[in-house]
């Protein structure tokens, strides 16, 4: 896994994460509006399945030797060239490994996730012990905090000085094909304005252990 050198405190990607936070939670607001109330957390059926390729993307891409937090990443990217299409993620350039059907069940768990008020990760289904959950809850306070006394250009000070860290990864919740047998999962590392990357990826399970395929995209900053 590439590794960073000194934290370099700007404004760019610390504007970009906080907007994208910020239309996620437009975004949920709007679609409530338009639908039924959806409950507190969303009902997986398949948690197991779905702790078992968090905890594979966590050993994929984390050095075991050191303490990190992660945080629940509601979005399956911090920005999207196609966010007004259908297929925003561009699935359909993969119709060797999804169907129609596997992409259609796939946006529809993506939009469940976005309208699950209060979900999060679950501390005890991670295996790695470094790892420390940061509660979207109280990071969304911290959000709120930093856009009401208009400190966006001081995000990553502002971080350091609420959580006492000043960087963090974030994963999102897989979302699966209709057989399970392939999921995709978006991952990133948030280490200053100038410093992180990140990726969405296709997962397959294949002998009982799950490998990443395909790059749907990836950033670095």
């Amino acid at each position: 896994m590439k590794q960073f050198g000194n934290l370099k405190i700007g404004w760019f990607w610390s504007l970009v994460i906080l907007n994208a936070v910020n239309f996620s939670c437009n975004l949920t607001q709007k679609q409530d509006s338009t639908k039924d109330e959806k409950s507190n957390s969303i009902q997986d059926e398949n948690q197991n399945l779905s702790y078992e390729l968090i905890n594979q993307v966590i050993d994929d891409h984390i050095i075991q030797d050191k303490a990190y937090f992660l945080l629940y990443q509601m979005r399956f990217m911090p920005f999207s060239p196609h966010e007004n299409s259908d297929d925003y993620l561009e699935l359909s350039k993969y119709d060797s490994i999804l169907s129609d059907e596997d992409i259609k069940h796939i946006y529809r768990q993506i939009d469940d996730l976005i309208l699950s008020k209060d979900f999060d990760l679950q501390q005890d289904r991670i295996k790695n012990q470094n790892i420390t959950i940061l509660p979207i809850l109280q990071y969304n306070q911290f959000r709120d905090k930093i856009l009401a006394e208009n400190k966006k250009l001081a995000y990553w000070e502002e971080l350091e000085k609420e959580f006492h860290i000043y960087e963090y990864y974030s994963i999102s919740y897989p979302v699966f094909s209709i057989d399970q047998q392939t999921a995709i999962i978006s991952f990133g590392h948030h280490c200053g304005s100038l410093c992180g990357n990140g990726s969405i990826e296709i997962y397959q399970r294949k002998n009982g252990k799950w490998v990443s395929i395909k790059y749907i995209t990836n950033w670095v900053s």
